[in-house]
Parts: C-alpha cells; sequence; structure tokens
C-alpha cells in the first residue's frame, strides 16, 4: 500500500486493482492506458459511493485517432460498471482551461503508471 492508497476510495482500490497488475508486468494495460490518476472528489471527505462521480485523469499509449476513441469509451464503459456509478473520465492532454489543470494537478493521487 503507498500513501496514496489512503486517499484513494477503497471502491476504486479494490475494483480496479487489476489495472495495477499491469504496471508489474511486461503486458500492456487493457484499451492502452499508460497512467490513471484519481482527482476531485473522489479524494475528499465529502465522496459518497453510489452517489458521487469518480473523478479519473487517464493518458493512453500513442495510438490512431480511430484507435483512441474506441479506447476511451471502452474504458469509460468498464470503468463505469467496474464502480458502479458515474465516472469523469478526462484525458490528460484535453485540459486546457489553466485554472481547472492547476486543481487537477493539485489534487491527483497517482493510481497506475506503465
Amino acid at each position: 500500500m503507498t500513501p496514496a492508497d489512503l486517499l484513494i476510495p477503497p471502491q476504486f482500490t479494490s475494483r480496479l486493482g487489476w489495472l495495477r497488475g499491469y504496471s508489474r508486468s511486461s503486458r500492456t494495460a487493457p484499451y492502452g492506458v499508460a497512467r490513471v490518476d484519481v482527482f476531485g472528489s473522489a479524494l475528499r471527505d465529502d465522496f459518497r459511493p453510489g452517489e458521487s462521480d469518480g473523478d479519473l485523469l487517464v493518458e493512453f499509449v500513442p495510438m490512431e485517432p480511430h484507435d483512441l476513441a474506441d479506447a476511451y469509451f471502452g474504458l469509460l464503459d468498464e470503468l463505469r460498471e467496474l464502480l458502479g456509478g458515474e465516472v469523469d473520465l478526462v484525458m490528460a492532454d484535453a485540459v486546457t482551461n489553466r485554472y481547472i489543470a492547476r486543481e487537477i494537478e493539485r489534487t491527483k493521487q497517482s493510481f497506475y503508471a506503465a
């Protein structure tokens, strides 16, 4: 368990733990995921499983645009199913508002990195 795990809600670590197995192996993670960070309300005291949405920042390995779209929506669907609720899946390179980017950077906790 890492110090960041103490901040990440248990339902994230228990339901998405399979993803971490890929960082310890030579296999590529599903959907071409290179990195996942948890941020926002999922790390605050007012987070309520089943009511609050999960805020996840994702980076993918380089791929063709149509493959990236398939990977994004495939991952989003799987995360919604695994977490049992809404997920805000934000692509790291899509955040252009500097205030939002700064807040995400300030609060994010690494969950998975290839």
